[in-house]
């Protein structure tokens, strides 16, 4: 056995009750180097990957675009001891999981795995919807409403964890005109555009 800490963290993306439809990430320290393993299996739509440091700089990112499965090994020999990030993106959700590096040890907790599901963000003429199509984690920010200028004219701030976002905004009696709608979650802004007439 090596000096290295080595623990294996596999974990399905939601289990029960989401029929782990979104496939499996494994992250494992390798034997006999510095590094970690990063697999990715069954999942079926792109996505992005990134290894950051606890500032949030990115010291590693790549695309998963295929359905054949991915796997990489992370170099980590370089870097100081302290907490890191693998994060991996997709239009529907994050996955997010710390490392810890202490002097020749790697560390993968599955205890403080944070992930979370993209609320959906639907827009008639007559309301704007803020909704989730499943029970999990789901984060976001603010919903915001601007006007053809540029100019916020409403804003709703949603900063907590819900297990399920269900709001819906009347603008019935918003003046015509072109508007754009903002949802913003930690990790991107999801924008529809409005034409009132």
């Amino acid at each position: 056995m090596s000096s290295f800490a080595m623990l294996m963290v596999v974990t399905q993306f939601f289990g029960q009750p989401f029929d782990n439809r979104y496939g499996r990430v494994i992250i494992q320290p390798t034997d006999n180097e510095r590094s970690i393993e990063l697999r990715i299996e069954n999942i079926t739509e792109p996505c992005d990957i990134e290894f950051s440091d606890e500032n949030g700089r990115a010291l590693f990112t790549d695309r998963y675009w295929t359905r054949n499965g991915y796997a990489k090994r992370i170099n980590l020999s370089n870097l100081e001891s302290g907490k890191y990030l693998v994060k991996i993106t997709t239009d529907e959700w994050v996955y997010d999981q710390p490392v810890e590096l202490t002097g020749k040890q790697i560390f993968v907790s599955d205890e403080e795995i944070n992930w979370y599901v993209f609320p959906t963000l639907e827009v008639t003429d007559e309301s704007i919807k803020v909704v989730t199509s499943e029970t999990g984690t789901v984060q976001a920010n603010e919903m915001v409403l601007f006007n053809h200028e540029g100019d916020e004219i409403f804003s709703y701030n949603m900063k907590k964890r819900n297990p399920k976002i269900d709001i819906s905004f009347d603008i019935s009696k918003l003046e015509a005109g072109d508007y754009t709608v903002a949802l913003v979650t930690p990790a991107k802004t999801i924008r529809k555009e409005l034409h009132r007439q």
